[in-house]
């Protein structure tokens, strides 16, 4: 018998942009699965203080990767 193991953990990136000659960072979140990068979203948010939470929540809560998109949208929506 095969017992498949998923260590999920979700990671902050940061980008800089620059918008009519003033430079901004913005927030995303990557996916991995096994350390391998399974999905990114860029440019959810210039607080790096709700990026913070928002992954850190991803994590303890377990989220699966196929539910991080619609976590992502909930979270933009509010």
């Amino acid at each position: 018998m095969w017992v498949i193991i998923m260590i999920i953990e979700y990671r902050i990136t940061g980008t800089y942009k620059i918008i009519e000659n003033k430079t901004f960072r913005s927030y995303g979140i990557s996916c991995y699965i096994n350390n391998d990068l399974y999905k990114c979203i860029d440019d959810i948010t210039l607080n790096n203080y709700e990026a913070v939470y928002l992954c850190e929540k991803l994590n303890k809560l377990k989220i699966s990767p196929v539910h991080f998109p619609d976590i992502v949208e909930d979270f933009l929506e509010k």
